[in-house]
């Protein structure tokens, strides 16, 4: 380091003598003197470094009490009450999870935990909420593969990042989808799959399904029946999967891809027929419907998750607070509950569920660019 450098830290005087042995020391005590204890040291090029030991002494005790603070915050966290906002409609299965999450906080930790709807656009208007909410713990997003993986892969001017904007808590549950039709259709009079693929083959772009928007579980279900079995049919996205089952049964559209938990009640009660179930293995609340691959479209399998985020530079320690109440949870009558509607339990640390996201991401990314899925306005 030159003298100049030690005139600037008001060295002057000994900074004329600072390429000398005695100079050196001189700089040394100036400096001492005038900012504080240095070291003085050369870097890899031989040239001499000085370090302010007062600057490097302030920057870990404000870590520390950054620390400590996000410590105590976590102790006494929550002290009011805590948002869970979902961006779908009340009713469909990513309200109902987020319900029986709040229940199960709320139970655990003292303070309310309210579910907030802010349905439309595929997830998106939740999302960027949240994004844009205070990162103190008190605002959180009860979110699906939809918002959290797919959406930044069909819309280019989305108003998020999926990774970058959130910090992952837990992810609680995998889903599989159903396919479904009204089982006394004159339009569409077909009771399996392969009845339903041929009389798409038959009526290309003619049968519609509905859907939570474009990039949602039932789009992506959807995208990738259409891949396999050569089919084209007409989407028609809602802003929530329950005003598509509301439209199937009333004759508005004539199929729809949904999540087990938000059909289940439809199928057992008959107003509903499920053709096949998405995931690779029946689910054992409904044993009599096969698989789309036992239905006969090879290489199908198809599934989303849920996870509960907070927003980008929430402290860690309230992060890891959560985690544990709902990992603990979900080891007991959470995850009971979650079965029961047709899920399955999920887990595991932040660092898991941000990795499990980020393999989402690329998963959706190479489906939706193989698909051409392309955003379309809800309804």
């Amino acid at each position: 380091m030159d003298a100049r450098r030690y005139r600037r830290a008001g060295c002057r005087r000994e900074g004329r003598h600072a390429r000398t042995g005695s100079g050196r020391l001189a700089v040394r005590r100036a400096l001492t003197r005038h900012c504080g204890k240095y070291f003085i040291k050369k870097n890899a090029r031989g040239i001499l470094v000085t370090i302010r030991l007062k600057a490097v002494l302030h920057c870990a005790l404000l870590c520390a009490a950054l620390a400590f603070h996000g410590s105590a915050q976590a102790q006494n966290y929550p002290d009011h009450s805590v948002t869970i906002v979902v961006g779908y409609s009340p009713g469909g299965s990513g309200d109902q999870i987020a319900r029986l999450v709040a229940q199960e906080l709320t139970a655990a930790l003292g303070q309310s935990f309210i579910v907030q709807n802010r349905p439309g656009a595929a997830g998106i208007i939740g999302s960027e909420y949240v994004s844009k909410a205070a990162h103190d713990g008190y605002t959180l997003m009860s979110g699906s593969s939809t918002e959290l993986a797919a959406n930044v892969s069909v819309y280019p001017k989305l108003p998020y990042d999926p990774v970058k904007s959130f910090v992952p808590i837990i992810q609680y549950s995998l889903q599989p989808n159903v396919l479904l039709v009204r089982p006394d259709s004159a339009s569409v009079p077909v009771k399996s799959v392969q009845e339903l693929i041929a009389y798409a083959k038959a009526h290309p772009d003619r049968l519609s399904f509905g859907s939570a928007g474009t990039g949602s579980s039932q789009d992506m279900a959807a995208q990738l029946f259409m891949m396999l079995t050569g089919t084209r049919l007409l989407h028609v996205p809602y802003k929530g999967g329950a005003n598509a089952i509301t439209d199937l049964m009333g004759g508005q559209i004539d199929m729809t891809f949904q999540p087990l938990p938000e059909a289940l009640a439809y199928i057992q009660s008959g107003r509903l027929l499920a053709l096949a179930v998405s995931g690779s293995k029946r689910s054992p609340l409904v044993p009599n419907v096969p698989t789309m691959q036992e239905a006969g479209v090879k290489g199908y399998e198809f599934g989303g998750w849920h996870a509960l985020v907070a927003p980008a530079g929430t402290p860690q320690p309230i992060i890891e607070k959560l985690n544990g109440v709902l990992q603990k949870a979900l080891q007991g009558d959470l995850g009971t509950k979650l079965q029961q509607i047709g899920l399955t339990v999920s887990g595991g640390t932040p660092a898991q569920a941000a990795e499990r996201q980020q393999a989402s991401v690329l998963k959706f990314k190479q489906l939706i660019e193989a698909s051409g899925a392309t955003a379309t306005p809800t309804r």
